[in-house]
């Protein structure tokens, strides 16, 4: 069994069906869940993969004990470290703790929401007796029983991801039924029924409108402190500020107001302006308990839940302002109403049939008709699947052996009370939180966008951490990829939201607790280190190590002086031509002549941008709009489906809603080219743009607009000429320090001009044939071979050069950039492998293949070739280590993929073979470098470092393909052909990663 599970040809089989798995898995997982419904295959922590990933480690384990890897110290040390790192994977997956905390500035709390790792609370009085997380409850058919502490066990009878819940009515003949109404509520998407209990606790709200059964004095109109102790509701009509300072009793404690503040924002109690974040300062004693002061929030009850050591939950409602409301009392066996609305007050008798009009909205008026009058009745849920709306509350069915009826507990809706074990009431709960060992307190949260753009730079909570709330640190930050720790725990900045109507801000922050993730980035070191290792000990004279110089050229100077106006959009400086240019790219048109020409001409003549056909509309969309297909429609017949367009950007179809946004989007663009910018002084920001009719722009940059504009506008040639160059000049001279200097936008000028990659394919082919007609010949001179790929290569690499040299960076954002830098490291990789190994074929494969690659680099998104700057979670020292790994990756297998393309024609040729084989080492190792890396920057940024994400798999399954290649190989099993074959499945799988997961598959890594 051992020399079985040692063997080669058995790893390389195994890898193959572990790759074969993993990818077809995740592929019906990403699509079952693409409607936002979820998944139903559920491989991620299924006990089958479990079994694979055991498997998989008694097999390196049989390798390890085998005295062939004692004798290759670093193959064993690649072993060892695979090994550790599924030992890792395991502590993590049993382990980890992970959730999101939500703040609203202010706010202190130390509840940690963990989606999808539901559990049943079970209290006890003002005590919480025990919690069972139901770890796959998502995966559990009818029938799991679980230990539910005090109450018993438990048996599922049913689960809902998302759940519907509506209250029915139902009489109930014993002494402990309370009086209870149900009312009948059209609605134009057909009709509801709202269900009263006796009680303030259970009123209700229709629109504006309040509702409510209990004693027939009004709705009261005030601040309400509830506090909830010992399963009583207890409440407390307040006000305030005058109340500041009674006492009163609630439950076992003792409460005092202390103070009040009508806006608590970022730390700071504010007690003048209006009631933006009402909150409220309270004292609790208690004999038995030490004193705890509190502060309670109005405006974000949902963010912390403010719990004292006995449980006693603390609320602070604001009025809701309505005028109108509508009280129903049972008063004397005799059912009365009181309808109060702008002043004026009715009562009299009610009964069934009755019907009340109330507003809805303050223009909509709606009936309320009396369905049910029960003097002794009870309410209970009735719970439905909720398919259409995936973000409502799970909820889970249970039944007790104890207990008559089936029980349906909902995500974060009320306690369900059930005889316990010993027959005293337990009050069961679901929910998704969990509490955290320590305290957050959220003192500011901000996000910063680059100047005149919507691209955020910057998200960033500033934090305290301590034990208690009332024993902090001092403020932390934490930014995206910088986050914070403390006592094993790490804090990130996941989300960020504000009101803008309130001026609140708030984030959410991932709180991450891994103890498997050293093991596994031990291993992934081990790993990496002893394929580096084997490469180099079977390699000597192996591949030369490319290293691109990062030099340029000097730019060229035009003539044309407004293409060198610089202007500030999509989050950077960039000359006018580049402006004009993207406009070009996201509009689908070519503007006639000169981009910038045709740019002033839509800007200043508005019948230019009317009548000229810009905006492209495709068939589906246009269809869908009622419009002619055609590639380019006019701006005014466009704009007269704005509405159109609107509603199907908002619809639930995903393909027209992103087509019909894409359209609105250049809409928008073409509307503010009328207010082409110039450059101001800032403050903050260093500079920004500013349209030249505001005030806060330049007094000459103003001037010389406007008569550049008049000139322009009235064909006057020569003059526009002249104020343009006086406008460029002025501007360089004036604002030189905040502008990028005049050699990379000449060279940004002169790159878009030229546009390098629409004659990649061209070139590529004519030094393809020139490499043939040499062969043809019969050149034995290694330098005739060598002339045309080098010519390629250098080609590439200055175009790359001069890209990175205007943009400030290198190509790394999106799946256009970094495809183009892929064909800039083919023929670059084959060069270097010619001169190493003195092969003519490989320099010629690598010709073809970027000839093929240039091809395809047409079809990608041409917007994607705007240059912009990297969002927040770029930011980071792992982007370019991950993406030059990969990127360097997928050229080196790109090279071998072309190379066995040649074996399946001449299989025979050995020296081809040896040398697929070596650079096939290089790619997995350079592949296994991207992947780690990538994990090392995911832990960073979320807090895991392996997500399932389908990206991250299907990089993983390329990998495991290659890699059982290598094996199948070093093991002699098949013949070259079927080796051959083998990789170019690899390399397909490895081409799905780049572009069709990117495309087809949605995930963090779908970027366009």
């Amino acid at each position: 069994m051992v020399r079985v599970l040692m063997s080669l040809k058995t790893t390389a089989g195994f890898l193959l069906v572990i790759a074969a798995v993993l990818g077809t898995i995740t592929v019906l997982e990403a699509r079952e869940g693409a409607d936002g419904t979820g998944s139903t295959f559920h491989l991620y922590g299924s006990w089958w993969l479990f079994v694979l990933l055991a498997m998989l480690f008694a097999q390196l384990t049989a390798c390890l004990a085998t005295r062939r890897l004692l004798r290759a110290p670093a193959l064993l040390a690649a072993h060892a470290g695979l090994g550790l790192l599924l030992v890792g994977a395991f502590l993590t997956a049993r382990g980890s703790e992970r959730g999101v905390v939500y703040l609203a500035e202010g706010e202190v709390t130390n509840l940690l929401r963990t989606p999808g790792r539901l559990g049943v609370e079970i209290a006890r009085g003002d005590s919480v007796v025990g919690r069972t997380l139901l770890r796959r409850v998502d995966r559990a058919q009818a029938g799991v029983t679980y230990a539910l502490a005090d109450a018993g066990t438990a048996t599922l009878i049913r689960f809902l991801p998302s759940s519907r819940v509506r209250n029915v009515l139902r009489p109930r003949d014993d002494e402990m039924g309370a009086p209870g109404v149900s009312l009948y509520v059209p609605t134009p998407h057909g009709s509801e029924t709202v269900v009263l209990a006796e009680g303030w606790a259970e009123d209700a709200q229709i629109g504006e409108a309040h509702l409510a059964l209990g004693p027939p004095e009004p709705m009261p109109q005030f601040p309400l402190l509830v506090i909830r102790g010992d399963s009583v509701a207890l409440e407390r009509e307040l006000r305030l500020p005058e109340d500041i300072g009674d006492a009163f009793e609630a439950g076992r404690f003792t409460a005092t107001i202390l103070d009040y503040s009508p806006d608590f924002k970022v730390g700071v109690a504010r007690s003048d302006g209006p009631p933006v974040n009402p909150a409220l300062r309270v004292a609790l004693a208690s004999a038995g308990a030490a004193s705890e002061t509190l502060w309670v929030f109005s405006k974000f009850p949902g963010f912390a839940r403010p719990r004292t050591q006995g449980l006693t939950a603390i609320e602070f409602m604001m009025p809701s302002g309505s005028e109108e409301a509508l009280n129903l009392s049972h008063v004397g066996g005799m059912w009365r109403f009181r309808h109060t609305t702008a002043g004026t007050e009715t009562e009299g008798a009610c009964a069934e049939g009755d019907t009340f009009f109330v507003f809805a909205a303050p223009s909509v008026r709606i009936p309320l008709v009396v369905h049910r009058l029960l003097s002794q009745s009870e309410v209970v849920p009735e719970v439905e699947s909720a398919p259409d709306a995936p973000t409502a509350p799970a909820a889970v069915q249970f039944a007790f052996a104890s207990f008559e009826e089936p029980v349906w507990l909902i995500e974060g809706g009320p306690e369900v009370v059930v005889p316990g074990s010993d027959g005293e009431p337990i009050a069961l709960s679901l929910t998704s939180t969990a509490t955290l060992p320590f305290w957050l307190a959220l003192d500011d949260a901000r996000r910063e966008d680059y100047p005149n753009s919507a691209i955020p730079r910057v998200y960033e909570s500033v934090v305290r951490i301590g034990p208690s709330p009332d024993s902090v640190s001092a403020p932390v930050r934490v930014r995206t990829n910088s986050p914070a720790r403390y006592r094993g725990w790490r804090i990130y900045q996941s989300e960020f939201g504000a009101d803008a109507d309130d001026d609140v801000e708030w984030s959410g922050l991932q709180v991450a607790r891994d103890p498997g993730a050293t093991a596994a980035f031990a291993g992934v070191l081990a790993l990496t280190l002893g394929l580096l290792g084997h490469i180099a000990r079977i390699g000597r004279r192996a591949l030369p190590v490319l290293v691109l110089a990062m030099v340029s050229t000097p730019g060229v100077s035009f003539a044309d002086p407004l293409s060198h106006l610089v202007v500030s959009d999509e989050g950077r400086l960039k000359p006018l031509e580049t402006l004009a240019r993207d406009v070009e790219l996201q509009l689908g048109v070519t503007f006639a002549g000169d981009p910038v020409a045709g740019l002033l001409d839509v800007a200043f003549h508005t019948a230019t941008s009317e009548s000229t056909p810009l905006i492209t509309v495709d068939e589906p969309l246009a269809s869908a709009l009622g419009l002619a297909f055609g590639r380019g429609i006019p701006l005014v017949e466009i704009q007269g489906r704005r509405r159109g367009l609107e509603r199907l950007a908002a619809a639930g179809d995903e393909d027209i809603g992103r087509r019909a946004r894409a359209v609105l989007g250049a809409i928008e663009r073409l509307g503010t080219l009328e207010d082409l910018m110039a450059i101001a002084p800032g403050t903050d920001t260093g500079s920004w743009w500013v349209p030249p009719t505001q005030a806060a722009c330049p007094a000459w940059a103003v001037q010389r607009w406007a008569s550049f504009r008049e000139h322009y506008r009235a064909g006057r040639t020569r003059e526009a000429g002249e104020e343009a160059r006086a406008l460029v000049r002025e501007q360089r001279a004036r604002l030189g320090q905040l502008l990028p200097a005049p050699f990379p936008i000449a060279l940004e000028v002169w790159w878009r001009r030229v546009d390098p990659p629409r004659w990649l394919p061209w070139w590529a082919a004519v030094w393809c044939l020139a490499h043939g007609s040499t062969l043809a010949r019969g050149a034995r001179s290694r330098g005739a071979l060598l002339l045309p790929v080098a010519m390629v290569a250098a080609f590439n690499a200055a175009a790359v050069v001069t890209w990175a040299a205007y943009a400030g960076r290198l190509p790394l954002l999106n799946s256009w950039e970094v495809y183009f830098l892929v064909l800039a490291l083919v023929p670059a990789l084959g060069l270097a492998v010619h001169c190493g190994t003195g092969l003519h074929p490989v320099s010629a494969v690598a010709l073809g293949l970027t000839l093929i690659g240039g091809i395809g680099l047409r079809f990608l998104p041409a917007s994607a070739r705007i240059v912009r700057p990297p969002v927040a979670i770029l930011q980071s020292g792992w982007r370019e280590v991950h993406i030059l790994s990969t990127m360097t990756a997928y050229a080196s297998l790109f090279l071998v993929t072309g190379l066995c393309a040649t074996l399946l024609v001449r299989p025979a040729q050995r020296e081809i073979q040896r040398l697929a084989r070596r650079i096939l080492l290089v790619g997995i190792w350079l592949l296994g470098v991207g992947i780690a890396t990538g994990a090392a920057w995911a832990h960073e940024a979320w807090g895991r470092y392996w997500g399932w994400d389908p990206k991250e798999v299907w990089a993983l399954v390329a990998w495991l393909v290659f890699v059982g290649a290598a094996h199948a190989r070093a093991g002699g099993a098949g013949a070259t052909r079927g080796w051959a074959v083998l990789v170019i499945l690899g390399f397909a799988a490895l081409l799905f990663t780049f572009l069709g997961v990117t495309f087809l598959l949605p995930g963090l890594h779908s970027y366009g």
